[in-house]
Formats: C-alpha cells, structure tokens, sequence
C-alpha cells in the first residue's frame, strides 16, 4: 500500500491546477457569449429583426415558452458538448441521449403550434433566405467551439461535435424565430431542420479535427 501511495504521490507531485479559464464551464460560457453575440449582430446587419418580436414575447406567453425551452435545450447541449470533450466525464451515448432529450420539449412544442400556433401566422419581417443563415452563422460559433475543445483532451469525437453542431445552429436558428416571420411550418422546415445540418457537419469536423493538443 505504501508503494502505490508513493507511485501516486509521485505521479501527482508535478501536477498543477487547471487555470478556470480553461475548465470546460468557463470555456462553454466564454464560447456562449462570443457565440450569441456574433449571431445577434450579423443577423441584424442582413436585415432588421421582426419589429414587433419583443412586444410579443411580452403578449404571448406560449412564444415566449417556446424561447425559454429553446435557450434550456441549448444551455444543456451546450453544457454536454464541452463536457464530453473532458475525457470520462459523461459517457457518449448518455451525453447524446440527455442532448436529445433536452432538444424534444421546444420541438414538440413548436409541432403543437401546427395546431395551436404561438402567434398569429404573419409574413411580417420574411427574410429572405433564413435557412441559409442558420447554417451560415451556426458555422463560425461551430468552429470556434471545436477550436476551444481541443484544448479539454477530447476523446469522444464526434459526439462533441455532433453536440457542439446541435448548439451552434441553435442559436441562429431560435434567433429565426424571433428575427424571421412567424408561420409555424416555416419555421420547422427554415429554422429548426437547418439545425440537423450543422449537427451533422460537427460529427464529422469533430472526427476530423478534434484531437489532444500535443
């Protein structure tokens, strides 16, 4: 016994504490804050949002439900993507199933709205190619994000890509529910399945470039 706590000693003796900038949470924030801000300002400067999107979310409480369980869905995808890129901290298929489920409760409530609709359908605010700017702003949040993981020693690839994907679109694409008019298939189709597109694109950038800083 005295050995293996000599050969532990040993081990840990040269070791230091991680700085807090670099523990997963404050990179995932850091990451968050760059993330919104970036997609805030660049889809405002391709078009004004819908005028009348936070006079809404003040009248409408099932609007503003779908925001809140949109930004809860993200904060967890969010929160897994970089914690499984910490070697053994959550297992990849439980962090893909918690990320699916996290996911659910602002899609079926947006599936509801094909019935109930949160707002009164309006083309007020149209864009015109809103699908292309979930995947095109989602793209660098995507990239940056991949970028600070590889410094957490990633061993669960594509999962922390994949995830990392799903968080990135995310926010282009709840911004498109406020920015972009408010029709509920429209939304579906433009700015939620969008966000398969870039879930798929962080699996396999993950597999690519995700690797232990040397």
């Amino acid at each position: 016994m005295t050995e293996r706590r000599e050969l532990i000693s040993g081990l840990a003796r040269e070791l230091s504490p991680v700085p807090w900038w670099r523990r997963p949470a404050a990179v995932a924030w850091l990451w968050a804050a760059t993330s919104v801000l970036f997609v805030v300002a660049a889809s405002t400067l391709i078009q004004p949002w819908r005028p009348v999107f936070a006079r809404q979310l003040l009248s409408a409480p099932a609007f503003a439900l779908e925001v809140v369980l949109a930004l809860a869905g993200f904060g967890v995808i969010l929160w897994l993507g970089f914690r499984s890129a910490v070697p053994a901290a959550v297992r990849s298929r439980h962090a893909l199933a918690l990320g699916v489920l996290a996911f659910l409760p602002w899609l079926a409530l947006l599936l509801y709205g094909l019935w109930q609709p949160a707002l009164e359908p309006s083309m007020l605010g149209k864009r015109a190619a809103c699908y292309l700017e979930v995947l095109l702003l989602g793209t660098p949040p995507l990239l940056l994000g991949l970028g600070l993981c590889r410094g957490l020693y990633p061993l669960q690839r594509w999962t922390t890509g994949a995830l990392l994907g799903a968080a990135a679109g995310m926010i282009p694409g709840v911004a498109m529910q406020m920015a972009c008019m408010y029709i509920v298939p429209h939304g579906l189709t433009h700015h939620v399945l969008p966000i398969a597109g870039t879930t798929m694109a962080g699996a396999v950038l993950g597999v690519l470039v995700l690797c232990p800083p040397r």
